[in-house]
């Protein structure tokens, strides 16, 4: 599975690929070969590449592509359709909260009532 998060300038990757790949210093020296890249970071441990480039001078948006066409990176995968029961969960929450909270009001309006009487 590959992670890509871009803003101008800085493009982070994450992939199992650059793990424990002894090929990563020539992925770093590739990187900083092209034009406009100002400093790359890998990381074997995370199988984390840090880019940081020159707006101007590359367009960072088609790293990623060109590291693909090199082998350095897997093709990111398709978005799970997995459906999570997580709203189920929080619906489920909500519900026993809201009853919690109803019968604490219900209860002090009982005291006070009782102490108004009395």
């Amino acid at each position: 599975m590959t992670y890509v998060h871009h803003v101008p300038g800085r493009l982070r990757i994450r992939s199992e690929g650059v793990k424990r790949d002894p090929s990563q210093k020539a992925l770093k020296e590739w990187l900083e070969s092209l034009e406009g890249i100002e400093r790359v970071d890998v990381s074997p441990v995370t199988g984390s590449v840090l880019i940081r480039y020159c707006v101007g001078a590359i367009d960072g948006s088609r790293l990623p592509a060109m590291m693909r066409d090199r082998g350095w990176i897997a093709a990111p995968a398709a978005r799970p359709t997995v459906k999570h029961r997580s709203n189920g969960v929080r619906r489920a929450l909500t519900k026993m909260v809201a009853r919690h909270l109803a019968e604490i009001v219900i209860e002090r309006c009982l005291v006070a009532l009782v102490a108004a009487v009395l």
